[in-house]
This record gives structure tokens, C-alpha cells and sequence, in this order.
């Protein structure tokens, strides 16, 4: 015995094609996307702004521009980046104004004692 053979309507037949679904008729159809590619500087921004914040902020501000022209992603890691690295500059300035302030106090009582 011989299977019969499935039926495919043709062109002319006036049916839509055999793979299209009555439930995605009129649809475009949609294919997954990849997304965009991160910006290494931007990444680099971040990890920077960690370890080395004025360098962190450097490539922060090179990362926003390039991300801009060239429309990769890693935006908001760049300005992560740029976030950190100024709030870590602004405590690290603060820190050392306190220990000068601090040593300068310390010393100079000290110092004052010794030449009474």
C-alpha cells in the first residue's frame, strides 16, 4: 500500500501559503533580535571608577561619546562608571584635606610642647 501524499494548495489555488497559520495572518512576522554589542570602554569606565577613579572618569566621558556616535550599548555602565569615579575623586579629595587638617593639628601640638 501506498501513503498518500499530503496535499500542498498551489499559487493559483487563491489559499494563502501552507506555512502561514490562520492566527498570524495579517502579522509581520517577528524574529528575535540580538541586542546591541557593549562598548568596552564602557566597561572599562566602570571597573576604573572602582580601582582608579580619575581614570574611571576619563574613559566614562570617552565611553558616553562613543556610545552615542556609534549607537553600541553600555550606557548607563559608562555613566556608572562616571558616577563612581567622581563620587570616589570627591571622597578621596575630602579624605586627604581631613588627614592634613588632622596632621597639621596633631603635629603641630606636639611640636608646640617640645619648645616650651
Amino acid at each position: 500500500m501506498t501513503e498518500p501524499t499530503p496535499h500542498f494548495p498551489s499559487e493559483s489555488s487563491g489559499y494563502p501559503p501552507y506555512s502561514m497559520s490562520p492566527y498570524s495572518a495579517g502579522r509581520p512576522q517577528v524574529y528575535p533580535t540580538v541586542p546591541p554589542r557593549t562598548a568596552t570602554m564602557a566597561i572599562l569606565a566602570l571597573i576604573f571608577g572602582i580601582l582608579i577613579p580619575p581614570v574611571g572618569i576619563v574613559l566614562g566621558h570617552i565611553a558616553l561619546s562613543k556610545v552615542k556616535t556609534s549607537g553600541e550599548g553600555g550606557r548607563g555602565l559608562a555613566r556608572a562608571g562616571l558616577i563612581v569615579g567622581y563620587v570616589s575623586t570627591f571622597l578621596a579629595v575630602i579624605g586627604l584635606v581631613l588627614f592634613f587638617v588632622l596632621m597639621k593639628l596633631l603635629f603641630g601640638a606636639i611640636f608646640s610642647e617640645m619648645y616650651v
